[in-house]
Formats: structure tokens, C-alpha cells, sequence
């Protein structure tokens, strides 16, 4: 906190500096422009914090790390995350409205970026992330209502919740072929608790990578009409709720596991799921599903086809438990189909 709160309207970091300590020009809100030479491998946490003013800012290529809340509520218009750089901490780039540009060097050796580095950045229109990264922190890019377009990188193997929830333009994403899972609440639109919204998402490719989607992870795409899902074996409840439109999903052979309430509120109706060997709770609760061919089927929980009116044959060879009202349609009475 060395200049924490001064009037400085710009600095300029010589290259005799080897370290900074944190907090170093947090809330210097007259600051505009920051400019590092010199060999430093590390933004230290909070280092322009709450400068509000900050618009532009030099990074040299020997920083390796980016700190918690380095770049915290300030007022950046484009970044540039140079080769570089492997870590970017918590926060890191938070509240920054004006950002409409984010770049990552072609060769990047990015792995990790940490929880809400970019929530609340409202500018920001595509993201590509480099096939170098492994871990997206939860709430990453939260909230970021101009995001159309999103490329999740190659060699993802974890990826926080909510990592892009609440973007409610978001119209286009591509999973990089390699990358293992898709994330709780991954990209759906999130009120408070569970609840679900409206977003814009019409185009989703999911590689046979892909083994695991998350719960929620996009609930309430109401816009979404088909999906292909090649290699997925487990898909988490809710996973698909309420997606009023989707009518086709692939998927492969691979897949064992539907989860509670899956798809319940969704448009399903072509679907293959003879290979499938454990069915949660309300998986498919209320929707038009026809084919009624249940080949590798173990588990059927409660309710999971409830009032599914459009089934009109059933092959359970295998089963071992089905649970109650698991095939269930209730009378005009108790509030059924006709």
C-alpha cells in the first residue's frame, strides 16, 4: 500500500524495481495510465485496486502471475495477456465495464484463471481462451451481459461453477475438442437460488471429450433447438430444465447417467436412450419423448417419465429397480395430458 490512495495521475515503474508489494496504488482513483518495465514476474495482489480511472496500463512479458484484485474495479478498454503469464488470481480483472477486448498471445502458457477474474466486465463481447488453460475458476465471467461468443480452451479439465451464468446475450459457444467438462451453472441464466431465465443461446458444440455435464449447466436455454453430445457420460440434474425448444439431443453410447430433473420442462422428443443405465428422479418428467426403448437400464427413479403421454411401448430387459410413478400418466382429473 505503498501509494494507496494518492492523487497520482500516472506511473511509470522503473527497471531497476525487482518487487512490489501488494495494495501498492489500490484506490488512486485520479490514476489513468500504469506502465511496467524491467523484469518483474508477479502483479502483486491488489496493486490498482479501486483505480477508477485506469485505462490503460503496460505489462511486461517476464510477469508470470497475476495477482488477486490486481486490476479490481479499474477501467481497462482492451487487455493483452502476454505468453507469459500462467496465473491470473481471483477477481483479478472484476468490475471492469469498460473492457470490450481480451487477448491472449498465440502462444500462451495459460492454466489457470481464477474465480470471478472477470465478472461484472458488461462490455465484453467474445472470449477465446487459449487451449493452454486447465482450471476456469467459478463466476469467471459472471454476469457479462454483452457476451455473445465463447471458446472454452482445449485442455480445460475443471471448470467452476457458474463460469459464465448470467450471460444473457450469449448466443454462441464452442468447447475445444479435449477439454473434459462443462461445469455446474456453466451457462445458464441464474436468478436466486435455483431459478432460471431466458438467455440467447442458439449454437453449442460439445466434443466426445466432454465425459461430464454439470447441474444446470444450461438450464433455461430457451432458445436452444438440438444438441449433440458425443462422448458425455453423466449429465448432472437439471442440466437441461426448461429448455422449452430442444427437441433432439444426441447422444452415445457412453452415456450412463441422467440426473434428477434433467431434462423435466424441455422440448425433448427425439432421443436415444437404450444405452443408458441409471435415470434420477423427474429425468424426464412431463416431456414428449416416444421411443420407449430402455435396453441397458438399471435404475428408473421416481417419477422420471412421469405423464411422458407420447410413449406407447416400453423394453425394460435389464431393469432391476424402478421406483415409483416412474411411468406414471395421471387422469384428466389429477391434472394429465389428454
Amino acid at each position: 500500500a505503498a501509494f494507496a490512495g494518492t492523487g497520482a495521475v500516472k506511473v511509470i515503474i522503473p527497471a531497476t524495481v525487482e518487487e512490489i508489494g501488494a495494495d501498492a496504488f489500490a484506490y488512486s482513483e485520479q490514476l489513468t495510465g500504469a506502465v511496467l518495465y524491467g523484469d518483474l514476474t508477479a502483479i502483486p495482489e491488489g496493486m490498482f485496486r479501486g483505480c477508477t480511472s485506469l485505462t490503460s496500463v503496460q505489462i511486461p512479458d517476464s510477469v508470470s502471475v497475476i495477482g488477486a484484485h490486481a486490476f479490481d474495479g479499474a477501467a481497462l478498454g482492451s487487455l493483452d495477456i502476454g505468453r507469459s503469464v500462467t496465473s491470473i488470481g481471483d477477481y483479478a480483472f472484476a468490475d471492469n465495464a469498460s473492457l470490450v477486448a481480451l487477448n491472449f498471445a498465440s502462444n500462451s502458457r495459460l492454466t489457470q484463471i481464477g474465480s470471478h477474474a472477470f465478472d461484472g466486465c458488461a462490455a465484453l463481447s467474445e472470449v477465446v481462451l487459449p487451449d493452454s488453460l486447465a482450471s476456469l475458476g467459478s463466476y469467471a465471467f459472471y454476469g457479462n451481459d454483452s457476451l455473445v461468443s465463447v471458446y472454452v480452451s482445449a485442455s480445460l479439465n475443471q471448470m467452476g461453477s457458474h463460469a459464465f451464468a448470467g450471460c444473457a446475450a450469449l448466443e454462441t459457444v464452442v468447447i475445444g475438442d479435449g477439454a473434459t467438462v462443462i461445469g455446474d451453472y456453466a451457462f445458464a441464466n441464474v436468478g436466486s437460488g435455483s431459478d432460471v431465465s431466458n438467455n440467447s443461446l442458439t449454437s453449442v458444440t460439445v466434443p466426445a471429450s466432454v465425459a461430464s455435464i454439470g447441474d444446470y449447466a444450461f438450464a433455461g436455454s430457451v432458445l436452444l433447438t438440438s444438441i449433440d453430445l458425443p462422448g458425455v457420460e453423466e449429465i448432472g440434474s437439471h442440466a437441461f430444465a426448461d429448455t422449452t425448444l430442444l427437441a433432439e439431443v444426441k447422444l452415445s453410447d457412453a452415456a450412463s447417467y441422467i440426473g434428477e430433473s434433467a431434462f423435466e420442462g424441455s422440448g425433448v422428443k427425439d432421443i436415444d436412450l437404450s444405452g443408458v443405465e441409471y435415470f434420477d428422479a423427474r429425468a424426464f418428467y412431463g416431456t414428449a419423448i416416444t421411443n420407449g426403448d430402455f435396453t441397458d437400464a438399471i435404475e428408473i427413479g421416481n417419477s422420471a417419465f412421469y405423464n411422458c403421454t407420447s410413449i406407447t411401448s416400453l423394453n425394460l430387459p435389464n431393469a432391476e429397480q424402478i421406483y415409483g410413478s416412474a411411468f406414471y400418466v395421471p387422469s384428466d382429473q389429477e391434472g394429465g395430458q389428454s
